[in-house]
Parts: C-alpha cells; sequence; structure tokens
C-alpha cells in the first residue's frame, strides 16, 4: 500500500510532544527562579555580600550556556530523549547536592554540576516543538514557554514554605529528587521529530506552497516578516557565517540582561523595601503567573505582526515597565511579567523562522548560549551596585535600558539570503 492511501492517525503525536515539552519548561521555572528564593537564607547563613552571592547564579548561567551549545548539538544527532534522560540526572544530582554546602566555592561546583544538565531544560523543548508543528508554530512555542511562568509561579511559593519549614538544606534534596523524576518520565516520550515516527508536522501540507514562494524569491522578500513558516533549511555551518545569526546573538544577550538580573534581586529588594519574606516569594511567583498571559500574548503578536516587530514591541515594554514601575512592586510585578513574557517565545521563533529545523536545536543552543555569556554577569552587577549604593536603583535602571536596547536591535534585523548559485552562504545585514 501506498503512503498515501495509509490513514491518518486519529491522535497525533505532536500533542504528546506539546505536552511533553511544557513540563520540561515547568521544570525549568521552577529552577530558574529559586536562587532568587534561597538568597537570603544562605546570606544569613555564611555572611556573604550581596555581590558574592550574586556570582553563584553567575558561575551557574556561564555553566548553563556551555550546556546549552552542547546539548543543542548532542539533541540534533542524538535526539531528545537520550539527553533530556542524563540531563535530569545530572539536575538533580548537582541540586541534591547543594545541601551539602560550606563554602561558595561548593556552591560554584554543585550549581554547575547541576546548569551542565540545565541546558536541554530550554533547548529542547524550543526546538522539538517547532520541528513537530508549522502550522500555529508561534501558539505552540508560547505554551511551551508558559511552563516556566507556571513554574515560577507554583514553585516560588512552595520553596519559601519548604526553606520556611524544613530548611534549605533539606529544601535543596527535595528539589533535586523532584527535578531529576519529573525529567526522567518526560524524557521516555520525546522524539525528535514526526519522521521518526512516519508522520509530516501539523500543517505541513499548507505551508508547502510557502516554502515553494519562498525558494524562488530566495528568502528575500519584503514579506518576509509574517507568520508563516517560510524558512529555506540551513545547515549549521553556514547559518554561523551569517549576519543575521551574530545579530540575534547580541539582540539575545541584551533581552537576557534584564531577566538575569531581576530574577536574582528582586525578591532580596522586595525584603528591603519592608515586605515580609512569604509577599515577597509570592511577587516572584505573580510575575511568573503574569508572564503565562504574556507568553500566550507573545505568540499571538508575533502570528499578527511578525516574529521581528513582535519582539521589539516586546522589549520595549518591558523596558519602559523596568524603568517606571520597579519601585512600585505589584504594579511592577504585573506589566514586567507581562511583557517579558510576551518576547520569551520569540526568540527561538526567531531563529526557527529564519533558519529552518535542520539544524534548529545545535543554533537556539549557540545562539542563548553565547547570549548567556555576555549576560550571565546581571546578577553580580547588580550586587556589586547594591554593596556600593546600598539601592537597586542605578542597577534597575541598567536592566531596563538594556531590554530597550533590544528591542531596537530587533527592528533592524533582517533575514539571511541564501545564494544556492555558489557553495557559500549569503549574509544579509540588520
Amino acid at each position: 500500500m501506498s503512503t498515501n492511501n495509509k490513514r491518518e492517525p486519529r491522535f497525533f503525536y505532536g500533542w504528546l510532544i506539546l505536552g511533553a515539552c511544557f513540563l520540561t519548561t515547568t521544570m525549568v521555572g521552577g529552577l530558574f527562579y529559586s536562587f532568587g528564593i534561597f538568597f537570603k537564607p544562605l546570606l544569613e547563613e555564611f555572611g556573604w555580600s550581596r555581590a558574592l552571592t550574586s556570582s553563584v547564579s553567575m558561575v551557574h548561567l556561564w555553566a548553563f550556556a556551555f550546556s546549552s551549545i552542547l546539548l543543542g548539538r548532542l539533541i540534533d544527532r542524538y535526539g531528545p530523549k537520550v539527553v533530556l534522560a542524563g540531563s535530569a540526572v545530572l539536575i538533580g544530582l548537582g541540586y541534591s547536592l547543594c545541601s551539602q554546602v560550606n563554602s561558595i566555592f561548593q556552591l560554584y561546583l554543585f550549581y554547575i554540576i547541576a546548569a551542565l544538565g540545565s541546558g536541554a531544560t530550554w533547548v529542547l523543548p524550543t526546538s522539538t516543538v517547532q520541528r513537530w508543528f508549522i502550522k500555529r508554530r508561534g501558539l505552540t512555542l508560547a505554551v511551551v514557554t508558559t511552563g516556566i511562568g507556571l513554574g515560577a509561579l507554583i514553585f516560588a511559593p512552595i520553596i519559601n514554605h519548604l526553606i520556611f519549614t524544613y530548611g534549605w538544606r533539606k529544601s535543596y534534596i527535595i528539589l533535586g529528587i523532584l527535578s531529576w523524576l519529573v525529567l526522567t518520565v518526560v524524557s521516555t516520550v520525546m522524539v525528535l521529530d514526526p519522521e521518526k515516527k512516519g508522520l509530516k508536522p501539523y500543517g505541513a501540507e499548507e505551508s508547502a506552497p510557502n516554502m515553494a514562494k519562498q525558494e524562488k524569491i530566495g528568502h528575500d522578500s519584503t514579506k518576509y516578516n509574517t507568520m508563516v513558516s517560510t524558512a529555506i533549511e540551513w545547515g549549521f555551518g553556514e547559518a554561523i557565517r551569517t549576519k543575521t545569526f551574530w545579530g540575534l546573538v547580541v539582540l539575545y544577550m541584551f533581552a537576557l540582561f534584564p531577566i538575569y538580573m531581576l530574577a536574582t534581586h528582586i525578591v532580596p529588594h522586595a525584603i528591603d523595601m519592608g515586605i515580609s519574606e512569604g509577599v515577597a516569594a509570592g511577587a516572584l511567583g505573580l510575575i511568573g503567573a503574569t508572564s503565562i498571559a504574556g507568553r500566550l500574548m507573545g505568540g499571538a503578536i508575533a502570528e499578527r505582526f511578525g516574529w521581528t516587530k513582535g519582539m521589539a514591541l516586546s522589549c520595549f515594554l518591558s523596558g519602559a515597565s523596568v524603568i517606571h514601575n520597579v519601585w512600585m512592586l505589584y504594579v511592577f510585578v504585573i506589566t514586567y511579567g507581562l511583557f517579558y513574557g510576551a518576547r520569551v517565545p520569540q526568540l527561538p521563533g526567531i531563529v526557527g523562522f529564519f533558519f529552518g529545523s535542520t539544524s534548529l536545536a545545535s543554533l537556539i543552543g549557540l545562539c542563548h548560549g553565547l547570549a548567556i555569556f555576555g549576560s550571565a554577569e546581571a546578577p553580580i552587577v547588580a550586587g556589586f551596585i547594591y554593596d556600593k549604593t546600598g539601592s537597586y536603583t542605578v542597577a534597575f535602571l541598567i536592566a531596563g535600558i538594556a531590554s530597550l536596547i533590544a528591542g531596537a536591535l530587533a527592528l533592524f534585523l533582517k533575514p539571511p539570503k541564501k545564494r544556492v548559485s555558489t557553495s557559500r552562504d549569503g549574509e544579509a545585514g540588520w
């Protein structure tokens, strides 16, 4: 029987992939935001300065960046199932070992172990879901990235309660065991792409005419900035030789800078304002909650106006919220969560839209990893400024400006043009 006569399955396996990717990013949210809640207990236990304590976050992000680059390549080569299962072991081990910390260098080491697995928890879901969905890619990416906001919403108050009830050491053990268990279970259903299941991506038939048209015009149309997936497939080597890719790296770096700074320092800032630790942790969770709506909004914006215009708008509004509202805590967490959340699905979405899915995990991993190397210093910058001035005013102003710069860069970003007549790929300005 020909493949054309095969009956389509009643249940599209991609929906299971979507759910698995969502659970993976939910763990990302819980793990990523957790250090801000452990921050004060560590200060009280060891008497470290805020700059020194913040350096743990920086070291963790550097290791996370290396992991994103490495694991992105491994995902493209070996698939998400094996990579996520191995990552779960490293994450669970790293966080569990944090319970035994007696010095800053031990905390560095154990967070590095956890971070070496954590790279998969962002690169893997955001690349895998794009391989399974062509139609409604903006929506599915938005759904997957809402897991980060949900993780923050769920884990922030839970971790605060665990620390209050059992202490920070036992809380690290619980977090390590839970992350290992969830990610190990999720890894069992992961599949790299629909072809492994004898399927086509969702919406593949509808996108075929657009692909043919894009091949004809060489991906250089004035209509490029739409949501319909028309990307020519780029290999890893040729993609990283374009100006567009490096423009994305710089944009990504400025977009991540305020995220990392605020994730570490918003809870200590709230406590310094006289807000109780429980309410401060709740405020962090509220950022996650409002970012859920923001991520869905970001996907809708991308589908309506295009990836780069949507990114620019989200960055401008996010930066404005930091500059104007950070001292009015609840106004800030709502506005920042909404607009920060909107840009989260747009970052990996732009990579997939410009370069296709052939080397998508590798490209997202490299772009994200390099951007982290340039933005991981944000927490320690804020800690240093606070230690010198006794205030976060200048630090948060820098965070807002960084977001505005990211928005401006997005407006200048253009798609790469592949010159099919030569062995070298073309470069487009941005």
